[in-house]
């Protein structure tokens, strides 16, 4: 059975058609890898760290307030409770502060061998003849 024109170019722009959305879901799914690399680099480290630092004093503040109340009512003092809310909010912020310090150190540290390996790379030279 012969083809006629019309039937090869309706076949011909169903090809095209397929291969354009086949080319713009592959653009798409650049994009969006382009733009979480991005995203990645950009990304503001610590603001997990600074809610949970605010979390502390507020508990802090809270707790402390809360057991002035219960001794002006009661009279006593629950000192062991008071030892161990303080001490488990201070270890908290401590291992938080050590965090902190180690990411610091650790991306001074790549960005200085970064620095390091760019200036230590030739540059091209280029032959006389």
């Amino acid at each position: 059975m012969a083809r006629t024109t019309a039937q090869i170019r309706r076949e011909w722009n169903e090809e095209m058609l397929k291969e354009q959305k086949r080319q713009h879901r592959h653009n798409r799914k650049i994009r969006r890898m382009r733009m979480k690399k991005a995203k990645a680099e950009n990304k503001i480290s610590g603001r997990f760290m600074n809610r949970i630092v605010i979390a502390d004093i507020l508990a802090a503040l809270i707790f402390t307030i809360v057991m002035i109340v219960v001794f002006v009512k009661t009279g006593s003092e629950p000192s062991t409770l008071i030892q161990n809310v303080f001490q488990f909010l201070s270890v908290e912020g401590g291992v938080m502060g050590l965090i902190k310090v180690s990411k610091t150190f650790l991306k001074s540290k790549e960005d200085k061998k970064q620095d390091n390996s760019s200036e230590l790379t030739p540059p091209d030279e280029e032959t006389e003849e």
